[in-house]
């Protein structure tokens, strides 16, 4: 802006100079004053010349040449550092984690053990026998294992060597029945007490239900003396097989302390060769039969306990 003063007063010395040449100089005058004033469109940045060599000053221009320091665009090629996804190329280590995490593989215990994928072992309530994923519960020690329970070996020592069989004389057969809680009981447990009576029971029998009623005041009589007792439901009130939820509701409803077994299938009638009700079997020390009786009075079962009791 200085520079552009400095002329313009520069000029009109000259001009005031200059006029009182003649007028040829007067021309030149006029000429050079043109020449100047076209240079302050030189301080503008236009192409003037002479004095408007200002374009160069004017070259600011170049120095506002800012587009090319601010290259930062270049710089700014940061984009470049923005290859930071490359670099972050977390994607790939996120997507290979699969594979790391082959915990699938590492899973593999599951297909050691055999077991289907998302099977849930379920023991409950059972000590033994498949446990419905490929495995086991646990095996027996003794005897078989019976709905998820081990069973007491057939036949023990305490049973006589005696042909066996259903009939008054012989020694009972074996024959393996669930209790309300699911333990299982081998009749031949029976054998090795002083005296024994089973007592076969449907819930829908009037003599069955007398006996049950009369059974823990009975009993009470024989404190202290080896008698074991088992009592098996073979129907329920309704002339149908019975389950567990019958075989505790009627223990509950007689209040017994004894073994209650259930028969949903039988078992009892067939190997004894007796009906479904009212049956009564009592046995020795070594297991023999000594009474079997169906509709037996309670003078005729409680003698008959009192003479094994007495041998």
């Amino acid at each position: 802006m200085r520079a552009t003063m400095f002329l313009a007063l520069t000029a009109a010395l000259l001009w005031g100079c200059d006029s009182e040449d003649e007028d040829g100089g007067g021309a030149a005058a006029d000429a050079t004053t043109a020449d100047g004033a076209g240079g302050g469109v030189g301080a503008g940045g236009a192409p003037g010349g002479g004095a408007g060599g200002a374009p160069a000053m004017g070259g600011a221009p170049g120095v506002g040449g800012q587009p090319a320091a601010g290259g930062a665009p270049g710089v700014g090629g940061a984009v470049g550092f923005g290859g930071a996804p490359g670099v972050g190329g977390s994607p790939a280590p996120d997507a290979g984690a699969p594979g790391v995490s082959g915990g699938d593989g590492a899973g593999g215990g599951s297909g050691a053990g055999g077991a289907p994928p998302g099977c849930v072992p379920d023991c409950a309530g059972r000590m033994c026998g498949d446990d419905g994923c490929d495995g086991t519960c646990g095996a027996c020690d003794e005897g078989a294992c019976v709905d998820g329970q081990c069973a007491s070996p057939p036949g023990g020592a305490a049973c006589a060597d005696g042909p066996e069989g259903n009939a008054v004389g012989q020694v009972l057969p074996s024959l393996t029945l669930m209790d309300c809680d699911g333990t299982p009981h081998d009749l031949r447990d029976l054998c090795g007490s002083d005296a024994a009576w089973i007592f076969e029971f449907a819930a829908w029998c009037p003599p069955c239900r007398s006996f049950a009623r009369n059974m823990n005041a009975r009993l009470a009589d024989y404190a202290g003396e080896d008698l074991a007792v088992y009592m098996v439901i073979s129907a329920d009130a309704n002339f149908s097989p019975p389950d567990a939820a019958d075989c505790r509701a009627i223990r509950e409803q007689y209040g017994l302390q004894i073994p209650v077994l259930y028969d949903p299938n039988g078992d009892f009638q067939r190997v004894f060769g007796v009906p479904d009700n009212d049956v009564h079997v009592v046995l020795d020390g070594d297991g023999t039969i000594t009474l079997k009786e169906h509709y037996a009075s309670e003078a005729e079962v409680y003698d008959a306990i009192d003479a094994a009791l007495a041998d």
